[in-house]
């Protein structure tokens, strides 16, 4: 068939047009026009465009395969395979055709809309590999000002200017970026008056040595600088380069591992000169990291309160965090970061790393002064210059805390567990006839579950490979358990197995978490990222410090480990571990047995203060029931009352103790039960979760939310639906503190039970955070006598030296319980809530801690 004789869909627009929009290939609808970018695509274009003053019908239109494709969608291994089927001919024929095209059009910018049309006018990204968590290269390079493919620019009469922007299919599928794509046509529209390309990258230069660096130094001190951006490049923890940037211009780079060796000490001493200035405030992406790096080479660094990833996650909490996507918002630098991520030493110069390097640090000084600007313009200055910055250095010294391990405990837990390992897997190979099942292997239990027991099948596919493999993953076990039980085609045996392959995948997290790699001086550490969730509430992961693995050096494969885990893995509720959360009512047992392996220094206590029903009070609040709120510190307890609601019981019967009252299926603590229905209730959680979390049937869990609903209806009659009134409104939530977050995902019920929690989980983990610095600027000792060790949102745990034990709890009770006024939350309440709390200690081990106030 030829060309002609297919499904053709014609270019169009104005003729002589600044803006060429330039899509990869063909939809529906502009099969059925016969026309690029039409239907829908076109009307997007047109809103975003009359946005900035001008229109699609001044623009011109046209696709870079002009053919009905087999596959027309986002998915990359469906859609090699369509271009596989069209062939490499046709696809040349195309090239050339686009050529054509626009040379005739002329115009100043072309517009790819995806990855196809990107790579016809900028075939770099056909070079490179495509970033780890992007699956697209539209969403690396969008807003960027990008040259005209080399060879068609040297025959081309004026230069083209190349600006990439997500396409509206894209769009269509991902709402965030609806509220961030109009800043890539704001680029657009101002650049398509000029055939000039924007200054972007000011001066990027590396220090051939100790002389050039000293000039550079004295050139930047002599404008009396207030704030210096700095970058490094590591390699297993090794400094190799150090870049600055005073002034969103000039960025010098220090090759260390590169200068001449008699330099070094000059050098180190012009990089201390830096670092320690207490009159330059420092800056960076992510400061923490470098600043953990460059302390370890003797560098002290003074006035760290400036981190771009800090202020975009308070600016803009519901975006990327990254330094490339700031980059792309802030300033008029191109997309660079595959010139770091793809450096080769064995193909390329040292200098790309080194150019890379100081470019980081000049994107990063752009970024911090634009982000300034907005923090002043939204208010939010004065949040993050007291209270955020100094997070900065505490979270740092957390990290490099850690948690001290027994390591008789070690043995004794690593012990138990493996022998209940051994003990359930010949449980389930018994029970499927089996002996070398390994119930850790995907396909082993997608075998089993799907083709041998016969539950419905659940698929998961490949989107870079398109391979379908079995969903086993803990919920779709889960799932069948809840919603099938023993009505399976498999039976009783069916949910024996189901629930034994479960239990095995559990002792193996244990025994992982607990074999977990150590410092040298035997401490788990993790890494702390303080601007880790939409809700500014924390996150942890592994350290940022490596160990060799024995007994892979000279294999194929890693040869290191990352040390330690998530300070935040055990909970008061139970254990996580990687991907996988066990938040169930047997596990915060097995949260308590892996606490018993962590123990307090010689002449320290584990004090741990925690807020009291924290997150509860604070809804409470929100819902206007101050009856409710009032019976938090009367008997019988909200969560006893809670449970005697929805079974039924008298909660005068009901306690927390270990004898207290069990509900006679699952064996658990009515109180215990009530805790987990009141949580599950604030936050329109359905039975499904509930049933996870409970092991209750899930027609049951559906008749105890209604009943907690009806005995609690200010919840939803006013807590949720004021809620819901202001996301429609307003798309925004601010809290108490100041802190803000705009919802930009679809309206729909997901995103208001994410709003629900956003306001209780938002204020209590601040309040936490915030408290750290209170406590610091009111008792000394500060790293000597006392030291943070763990935040989990609504806790704090600490080591704590026996001379200041007694004033430490003084302070931090008075510190934590500083009312916080309503009068300014978007769910505005003219009231002071204070948080009681609950401080409990240990002088030997952390699960160990006893109830002081």
């Amino acid at each position: 068939m030829s060309l002609l004789e297919k499904e053709y869909v014609s270019s169009h627009g104005y003729e002589g047009a600044s803006i060429f929009f330039l899509g990869g290939f063909p939809l529906t609808e502009d099969i059925k026009q016969g026309l690029a970018l039409s239907g829908h695509l076109e009307k997007t274009l047109d809103k975003f465009l009359r946005q900035q003053g001008t229109s699609i019908k001044e623009c011109y239109r046209s696709l870079f395969i002009k053919e009905r494709l087999s596959f027309s969608g986002t998915t990359n291994w469906k859609l090699k395979r369509a271009l596989e089927e069209l062939g490499e001919a046709n696809i040349i024929k195309y090239e050339q055709i686009l050529y054509d095209e626009i040379r005739e059009v002329n115009p100043v910018v072309v517009v790819p809309l995806d990855d196809l049309a990107l790579g016809a006018v900028f075939p770099h990204i056909k070079s490179i590999k495509l970033p780890k968590g992007r699956k697209h290269w539209t969403y690396c390079y969008r807003g960027s000002i990008l040259p005209l493919r080399e060879d068609w620019q040297l025959k081309l009469p004026n230069k083209i200017k190349v600006i990439p922007t997500i396409s509206p299919q894209m769009l269509f599928q991902d709402n965030l970026a609806n509220f961030y794509v109009p800043l890539d046509y704001n680029k657009i529209a101002r650049e398509m008056h000029t055939r000039e390309f924007p200054e972007t990258e000011g001066l990027c230069w590396v220090a051939a040595g100790a002389a050039d660096f000293a000039k550079f130094l004295n050139r930047q001190y002599a404008k009396r600088p207030v704030r210096v951006t700095h970058d490094i490049e590591t390699h297993h923890g090794f400094l190799i380069c150090v870049s600055f940037c005073f002034d969103g211009y000039e960025s010098c780079c220090v090759p260390i591992m590169d200068m001449p060796k008699h330099e070094l000490a000059a050098i180190f001493g012009m990089l201390d000169r830096v670092h320690s200035d207490p009159n330059i405030e420092k800056n960076n992406q992510n400061i923490k990291y470098d600043w953990s790096i460059e302390e370890r080479y003797g560098f002290r660094l003074e006035k760290v309160t400036s981190d771009t990833m800090l202020k975009g996650s308070l600016l803009y909490p519901e975006l990327l965090k990254g330094l490339d996507f700031y980059t792309s918002i802030f300033t008029n630098i191109p997309y660079y970061k595959d010139e770091g991520k793809e450096f080769d030493p064995k193909i390329h110069d040292k200098n790309r790393l080194y150019l890379y390097c100081a470019k980081d640090s000049l994107a990063a000084h752009q970024i911090s002064i634009e982000q300034d600007k907005e923090l002043e313009a939204e208010g939010l200055t004065d949040l993050y210059n007291n209270e955020i910055a100094p997070l900065i250095l505490i979270y740092k010294n957390i990290d490099k805390v850690g948690l001290l391990v027994d390591d008789s405990q070690k043995q004794k837990l690593l012990s138990k567990y493996e022998f209940t390992y051994k003990t359930n897997l010949a449980y389930l190979r018994d029970l499927v006839g089996n002996p070398d099942l390994n119930p850790s292997s995907n396909p082993q239990v997608g075998k089993l579950v799907y083709e041998d027991l016969k539950y419905p099948k659940r698929i998961k596919t490949n989107p870079e490979t398109g391979k379908e493999t079995y969903k086993t993953d803990k919920d779709t076990l889960d799932e069948f358990l809840i919603t099938l039980g023993d009505n399976s085609k498999a039976g009783k045996d069916g949910y024996k197995i189901l629930s034994r392959i479960i239990m095995c995948r559990k002792i193996r997290k244990i025994i992982e978490f607990v074999d977990s790699p150590l410092t040298p001086d035997g401490r788990l550490i993790g890494s702390y990222n303080i601007s880790g969730t939409e809700t500014g509430r924390t996150s942890c992961s592994k350290s940022i410090d490596e160990v060799l693995v024995p007994e892979n050096i000279g294999k194929k494969g890693n040869k290191t480990r990352k040390i330690g885990r998530s300070l935040q893995t055990i909970t008061k509720h139970g254990f996580a571990v990687d991907e996988d959360v066990f938040d169930e009512i047997n596990d915060t047992e097995i949260a308590n047995d892996l606490r018993n392996m962590f123990v307090a220094p010689k002449d320290y206590f584990f004090v741990e203060g925690d807020g009291a029903g924290a997150e509860a009070r604070v809804v409470f609040v929100l819902a206007d029931d101050y009856d409710a709120l009032a019976t938090m510190d009367q008997k019988p307890k909200i969560h006893a009352k809670t449970a005697g609601l929805v079974f039924g019981i008298d909660p005068k019967l009901i306690t927390s103790d270990k004898d207290g009252l069990r509900h006679p299926k699952i064996g658990t603590l009515y109180y215990d039960l009530g805790k987990r229905i009141r949580h599950a209730g604030h936050y329109d959680m359905e039975e499904f979760r509930l049933a996870q979390m409970t092991h209750l049937y899930i027609s049951i869990c559906k008749e105890i939310l209604d009943k907690f609903h009806n005995g609690n209806p200010k919840i939803r009659g006013v807590f949720h639906n004021e809620i819901i009134d202001v996301i429609n409104n307003t798309r925004r939530l601010v809290t108490p503190f100041g802190r803000r977050r705009d919802f930009f995902a679809k309206l729909d019920k997901k995103l208001y039970k994410e709003a629900y929690a956003y306001l209780p989980q938002s204020i209590v983990g601040d309040q936490t955070k915030f408290t750290m610095r209170r406590i610091i600027e009111a008792l000394p000792g500060y790293m000597s006598k006392y030291k943070f060790v763990v935040e989990n949102h609504d806790s704090l745990t600490s080591y704590v030296h026996r001379d200041l034990k007694d004033q430490y709890i003084e302070t931090f009770q008075e510190k934590y319980e500083r009312t916080i006024d309503f009068n300014q939350c978007s769910l505005s309440r003219d009231f002071h809530l204070k948080i009681p709390v609950e401080i409990a200690i240990s002088d030997s081990n952390w699960g160990d801690l006893k109830r002081v106030v």
